[in-house]
């Protein structure tokens, strides 16, 4: 019980400290989008941002040996603002639909009709600079994020920290009879004292 506990800990503990990692990141992108910035260098901030974001929310199950959390827990979002919420639920939609994936909900395509043989198709461009993104409110809340994730990676630390002490044993020595019995929690050992050789220092 207690090694399948420890497990479950560290791997969320573990998920956690990437978490932090990725949210840093992310801060990294934000911190450095200005209005002055070529628009294309906006968008590459913004996707970075948005998709290292993500990261703690879209964990991979590539490999479920691995000692880590698929993502972080949902628990650690509770208490958020209303607008926090929603601008979480946005992002995460963004980097679902429009930035990793390619979803005709965000994209929608089509076929144009035509006489010839050759073939006309129409598709609704995304872009992340016309979404009236608010890249401070975005910044609040990666940083919100990366405080709830160091409160709990510190939780869960110390947590870790007092499972792995070891309760003292008591340890007791009775000597009758010629042995000498030691006792150690349930186990316990008789030695003869005869095996305990007695010499002289030499001068």
């Amino acid at each position: 019980m207690k090694k399948t506990e420890d497990a479950t800990h560290e791997a969320k503990l573990n998920r956690l400290s990437l978490a932090r990692k990725d949210l840093r990141e992310a801060q990294v992108y934000l911190s450095a989008f200005r209005v002055d910035l070529h628009p294309t260098v906006q968008r590459a901030l913004l996707v970075a941002a948005i998709i290292s974001y993500a990261r703690p929310f879209r964990g991979g199950w590539a490999n479920r040996t691995q000692p880590i959390a698929p993502k972080v827990d949902d628990t650690l979002g509770e208490g958020l603002s209303d607008a926090q919420q929603d601008l979480h639920i946005l992002l995460l939609r963004y980097r679902d639909k429009a930035i990793a994936h390619s979803d005709f909900e965000l994209k929608p395509t089509g076929r144009i009709s035509t006489s010839g043989l050759g073939v006309a198709t129409w598709t609704l461009p995304f872009d992340l600079l016309s979404l009236d993104l608010d890249v401070a409110e975005f910044l609040a809340i990666v940083r919100e994020w990366e405080i709830r994730c160091t409160a709990k990676l510190l939780e869960l630390g110390g947590t870790l920290n007092k499972l792995d002490q070891v309760p003292a044993v008591p340890l007791g020595i009775e000597m009758s009879d010629g042995v000498a019995r030691v006792h150690a929690g349930e186990m316990s050992l008789t030695i003869p004292l005869s095996a305990f050789s007695q010499h002289k220092e030499v001068p």
